[in-house]
């Protein structure tokens, strides 16, 4: 910003209420209207020989220094939106302009300054005449809306060495395109306003031209640059496409060739577009093809089927477009072979209808299961403790006692296999508030008469108000994991229930003093049917595949780790609250 520019300026106070001084004499101005003349000249000559704009704004802003003697000049051109002002170019003294720079922290070319209420630039944009005021830090103002910049504006003034400062408009016509902004150490006044008004006018039209000249210039070339990008998508895509009019093709790409066996492009369009297509798709290209004629929407995603040359019938899915090429209108369909695609989907549709039959051979085994096994096997345990507490023959009683046993052991079996199956098929949990505490013990109670055959103690620390967001199923994990805990602890030991508060979740851990998990089998002890050697212990080795559905399906998970307390292991698992 050297010597000073209304690049910065920001305040205001009218020339007319004080006449300033000349500065120069009458010849002084014939002479300056002559050199006017010439610089608007060389300006048009500029653009004539098609120069840029960049190239004028920098002829102004030298030019006019050098005929009105400024000390800086600044050429500022409208946005697009209206809404600000941008530098375009700017002539000053250069220490000056690099304080000022360093002063601000934003460079004065390219700055776009907004119209903001009670600026400079806004008033000649809105009033399209000339401002000429004393008061630079006003004018400095006028460049920034930031208050904390405006503290600046003295400071700036000062560097400026500029005793008056003016904006004259940019005219096209009745058109503003931009400010003239300039500054200068000697007093500025109505002749001066006039002489360059009268320049911004003939200037204005001329950077008007040009900016009109340059932006078709550049749709041009977008329009170049877009037929050559259409053309080589065109040509090297790797989906069929094919260009035409009404029943008239006029190009296709290589691919599509390939793909219908054309060698060539001229032996493809002597083909009539009709008779690539199977017989099973005709009427309905027909009738596309009568909606389209009658200003139907062009058709999106539509299957058909074609005739290759060698006879093969394939399936392809099309999609069709406008496109403007060369200022011609033409329909562009792409088109795609998805004839893998759909014996895909009919491999899909046979394997969703096997599984549907899976699923509901599946639900008739569950029944099975929960019927049509259970209630024989029930009644053969209850005969069982009947004839064991009337027998008196201690042989045939331990006979008794092994049948009561095996019959409670496919119960169990059968109940976790359908319980399993049942998670497995049903979709969420319905859940209600709980408390975890309450759960617990009635997981103890039902485990009270195996902790007395085991001689073990259990301890709870879980407390009363243990709110989570569960099923009744999840009585089934405290169950399953405490009845773990017994039996594969030692006789006599410990098995510690706790519940640790982890913002969104609580995190229940079941600790025992067993003779713990390798790490190779810790993931693997939550499959189905998957059980590891336990001393002799018998299960279903359905256990602990039943829990970690349960929390699953809670939205938890569920995993082991070694207690080193007492070399056995600690189950956790996780549910909402």
């Amino acid at each position: 910003m050297g010597g000073f520019s209304l690049e910065n300026s920001d305040a205001a106070y009218k020339s007319s209420e004080k006449p300033l001084k000349s500065q120069g004499t009458e010849t002084s101005l014939t002479r300056g209207v002559e050199e006017e003349l010439l610089l608007l000249q060389h300006i048009n000559n500029l653009i004539n020989c098609g120069s840029d704009l960049e190239g004028v704004f920098k002829t102004i802003t030298k030019g006019l220094r050098a005929i009105f003697h400024y000390d800086s000049v600044a050429i500022q051109i409208l946005s697009d939106d209206k809404k600000h002002l941008i530098v375009k170019d700017y002539s000053a003294d250069s220490k000056a302009a690099a304080a000022l720079e360093k002063l601000t922290g934003f460079k004065v070319k390219g700055y776009k300054a907004p119209l903001a209420e009670g600026s400079l630039l806004k008033e000649v944009v809105e009033t399209k005449k000339a401002v000429i005021t004393e008061d630079i830090s006003w004018i400095f103002r006028s460049y920034s809306d930031d208050q904390t910049l405006w503290k600046l504006a003295p400071v700036a003034a000062r560097l400026t060495k500029a005793k008056c400062g003016m904006g004259v408009p940019l005219l096209a016509g009745e058109t503003v395109v931009g400010v003239i902004g300039c500054g200068s150490v000697l007093p500025l006044r109505d002749a001066d306003a006039r002489r360059l008004a009268n320049f911004g006018a003939q200037a204005g039209l001329a950077i008007e031209h040009q900016q009109r000249y340059e932006a078709l210039e550049k749709r041009t070339k977008e329009l170049k640059e877009s037929e050559e990008k259409y053309r080589l998508l065109f040509e090297d895509s790797i989906e069929g496409i094919a260009l035409s009019k009404g029943d008239r093709i006029f190009s296709a790409n290589k691919a599509l060739l390939d793909m219908l066996g054309y060698e060539s492009l001229e032996e493809y369009l002597k083909v009539p577009l009709l008779n690539h297509l199977a017989p099973e798709s005709l009427e309905k290209a027909k009738t596309r093809m009568k909606k389209r004629e009658t200003g139907g929407a062009l058709s999106m995603f539509e299957e058909m089927k074609v005739v290759r040359t060698d006879g093969e019938i394939i399936d392809i899915e099309l999609s069709a477009v406008e496109v403007s090429i060369g200022g011609e209108s033409y329909v562009q369909t792409t088109i795609r072979d998805i004839t893998e695609r759909k014996h895909a989907d009919e491999k899909i549709k046979k394997y969703s209808a096997r599984l549907e039959e899976s699923n509901r051979l599946k639900d008739v085994f569950i029944d099975i299961l929960r019927h049509d096994l259970l209630n024989p096997v029930s009644t053969a345990r209850n005969m069982a403790r009947l004839a064991m507490e009337s027998e008196s023959d201690p042989k045939k009683k331990r006979i008794q006692e092994i049948i009561f046993h095996s019959s409670l052991k496919m119960i169990d079996m059968i109940e976790n296999a359908s319980l399993l199956a049942t998670l497995e098929s049903d979709g969420d949990l319905q859940v209600e508030e709980r408390d975890l505490a309450i759960v617990l013990k009635w997981a103890l109670e039902d485990v009270e008469s195996l902790r007395v055959e085991r001689g073990c103690k259990i301890i709870s620390r879980v407390e009363g108000g243990t709110f989570a967001a569960v099923n009744p199923l999840i009585s089934d994990v405290f169950l399953n994991l405490l009845s773990n805990g017994l039996k594969y602890s030692p006789e006599g030991s410990e098995v510690i229930v706790d519940a640790l508060d982890e913002g969104s979740f609580w995190r229940v851990s079941v600790a025992d003093s067993g003779n713990g998990i390798l790490d190779v089998d810790k993931d693997l002890i939550f499959n189905r049917f998957k059980r590891i050697d336990k001393g002799g212990v018998q299960g279903t080795g359905l256990g602990l595949a039943i829990v970690k559905k349960i929390v699953e399906a809670h939205g938890g998970r569920v995993w082991v780790e070694d207690n080193h307390a007492t070399g056995g292991s600690v189950f956790f698992f996780t549910v909402p609250k």
